[in-house]
């Protein structure tokens, strides 16, 4: 039996969406390494608010020419050739959700981004300020609303 070639619809769909897994269910997990870098930084970019109008546009930006890449990978993808684990949906799958496991445990555990809403720390932190909070050592570990753990003898 011979291994189906990738889609090439659904791997430009990731590759638009999520430039890494589109190239590592297309193929190219060659590829998928500096898509990666590319789109954390252009994701921290977005996120902090730097720059003008430009970061985004370099972002979407990013996220087409990662979906033309993905097409034409598996396009190219010769006949007969066996696919790897990562290439196939269940490895993608597997690889979107330990990131995603581990972006949780990261953000639960030992640091989390927060926004100054308010001007209770004027004049030290501007209102919308970002902050980086270390998490690690305090015993209230949790994150977008899901508490995952609680040291006893900690402050409420």
């Amino acid at each position: 039996m011979t291994p189906r070639p990738p889609n090439k619809w659904l791997a430009a769909l990731l590759g638009f969406v999520a430039p890494p897994l589109g190239l590592l269910y297309a193929g190219g997990a060659h590829w998928a390494v500096p898509y990666l870098v590319l789109t954390l930084v252009a994701v921290g970019l977005v996120w902090a608010g730097m720059g003008s109008v430009y970061v985004p546009l370099t972002a979407l930006l990013l996220s087409v020419v990662a979906a033309v890449h993905a097409w034409r990978v598996a396009v190219r993808w010769a006949a007969g050739q066996s696919r790897a684990w990562f290439s196939r949906w269940y490895g993608v799958l597997g690889v979107a959700v330990a990131a995603g496991l581990a972006l949780f445990g990261l953000r639960a555990f030992v640091v989390e981004p927060f926004s100054m809403a308010d001007t209770s720390m004027l004049p030290g932190i501007a209102p919308g300020a970002v902050l980086i909070v270390d998490k690690w050592g305090y015993g209230h570990y949790g994150s977008v609303g899901v508490e995952v753990a609680r040291r006893s003898g900690m402050g409420t």
